[in-house]
């Protein structure tokens, strides 16, 4: 799940093996009202864990009639 502008997320910061993603949360807002998300890791070699912290920015909003 390496991600271009963030290459490397999923990798151990100890041994260099691959992170399993164990899952998401949404941590808060920033002053500009961006979204912050915390994804979760472990390594399946070495047991170590880490985490990847995300702002996410919102871009259009849609109205639906109800």
């Amino acid at each position: 799940m390496n991600n271009p502008i963030f290459p490397k997320q999923d990798t151990c910061h100890k041994c260099g093996g691959e992170g399993i993603f164990l899952g998401s949360q949404e941590v808060g807002y920033t002053a500009q009202g961006n979204v912050q998300i915390e994804h979760d890791y472990e390594c399946e070699d070495c047991q170590a864990t880490w985490d990847v912290n995300f702002e996410l920015t919102p871009k259009e909003r849609d109205n639906h009639e109800s």
